[in-house]
């Protein structure tokens, strides 16, 4: 299974620009607020994706990697300047759209470059493939809630009256 997960995460690479393209397209038909912003922030989305993916790639190829550290802190900073432009709602609504195209065409390259396999082979290949999403879905979910709880937070505090003593 170790070698199906580094393929994946080697034919995703070869292939990001080509997915990321396609990625972008999709954002800008589904997250309207994409859509109505300048070439500009479109770039930093794609950026922030291409970093993001980059990121996750290393983790999936060798999940015994350090990388979860640099993954959780592109996510992070991820977010963190996405919300100086978009709702919580619109950014997850981007992270869920790039995930299924990502997920989408890497099992399509994968496939592709793998050709014609016997079935036991393609079974360990579709449990690599279904652990990709899987992973994908998971970091998605970690946002959502890190970032909840600090809006949470900042919610409680705006209600609070100010300590003028």
């Amino acid at each position: 299974m170790e070698d199906i997960r580094r393929l994946v995460a080697r034919v995703v690479e070869q292939h990001l620009e080509e997915i990321l393209d396609v990625t972008m397209d999709a954002i800008v038909r589904e997250v309207p607020a994409v859509a109505r912003q300048t070439d500009d922030v479109r770039a930093l989305v794609r950026a922030s994706t291409r970093h993001t993916t980059l990121a996750f790639l290393a983790l999936y190829a060798d999940p015994e990697s350090p990388a979860r550290l640099m993954l959780t802190e592109a996510r992070r900073a991820t977010v963190d300047h996405a919300g100086e432009i978009f709702a919580m709602d619109e950014i997850l609504q981007i992270i869920r759209t790039a995930r299924q195209v990502i997920f989408q065409l890497g099992r399509q390259y994968a496939n592709a470059e793998r050709g014609h396999v016997d079935p036991e082979s393609e079974r360990h290949a579709t449990e690599a493939l279904e652990s990709f999403l899987t992973e994908l879905e998971r970091e998605e979910n970690s946002i959502g809630k890190a970032r909840d709880t600090v809006g949470d937070l900042l919610r409680a505090a705006e209600r609070e009256e100010p300590d003028l003593g």
